[in-house]
């Protein structure tokens, strides 16, 4: 997949200043597999036009941070308008269409939930360009005996905090899992970056049923984290 692009290495001054630890961005589905009727207008017309465009001499691929069964991304540097250059990750479908659904998804939460912020789409090859977000996987939290109660419960109550201004940002995640949940243990108290938006859906006026779907999966993942206080973000209420 790398050899689609061929670019000119950028000068490394990066404004990004911390070492990941674990970074993952599968290419999820662009189409939702549920039943519920879905109210999410993500596709265009203007086949995504109306998105921030960017050219692919501003970027500088490095490497592959993940492959899924719909495409893969590439850790990449991108160089700002102001001549900086930043890290993000570039996802291109198999398919080798635009991935337009999540890219404006991405654009409209402009970072809630710790989304990764959208910097803009290409062309030839079509691929989106966001945020690289540092941290930790949850799935690392889970399975890692190096990470105490303390900070699984720290890694828990930072997903319930981004899951709920996710929600509030009008849109359900639909695919949570230890996979898609990105933790920066950097921070105090612990801050969470949900990731892999593509399957998300605009939540409709008077249905929580979309909203629903994330607090079980959160729920689950609070089992599998071995938890069992109180949700104070109204989890319960909501089950």
């Amino acid at each position: 997949m790398t050899s689609l692009v061929q670019v000119t290495p950028v000068s490394h001054n990066s404004s990004s200043s911390t070492t990941s630890t674990n970074s993952h961005y599968s290419s999820s589905s662009t189409t939702s597999t549920s039943s519920h009727n879905s109210s999410s207008s993500t596709n265009s017309s203007s086949g995504g036009r109306d998105l921030p465009q960017l050219t692919w001499d501003r970027l500088h691929l490095v490497g592959n941070v993940g492959t899924g069964e719909f495409g893969v991304s590439h850790h990449g540097q991108l160089t700002l308008s102001n001549g900086d250059v930043t890290d993000v990750v570039v996802k291109i479908l198999h398919s080798g269409k635009a991935n337009t659904k999540e890219a404006r998804i991405l654009h409209e939460l402009a970072g809630a939930g710790g989304a990764p912020i959208l910097y803009g789409v290409t062309t030839k090859p079509h691929a989106i360009v966001m945020q690289y977000c540092r941290g930790v996987l949850l799935s690392s939290i889970l399975n890692s005996f190096m990470y105490d109660v303390y900070h699984r419960q720290e890694a828990y109550d930072a997903t319930c905090v981004a899951v709920a201004e996710f929600h509030g940002a009008g849109y359900s995640h639909v695919d949570l899992h230890a996979g898609n949940i990105i933790i920066d243990t950097s921070t105090s108290p612990y801050t969470c970056h949900l990731i892999d938006v593509g399957l998300s859906e605009r939540i409709p006026p008077d249905d929580d049923w979309w909203e629903k779907i994330d607090w079980r999966d959160l729920q689950d993942i609070q089992t599998r984290l071995h938890l069992n206080s109180p949700d104070d973000i109204g989890l319960r209420e909501l089950l």
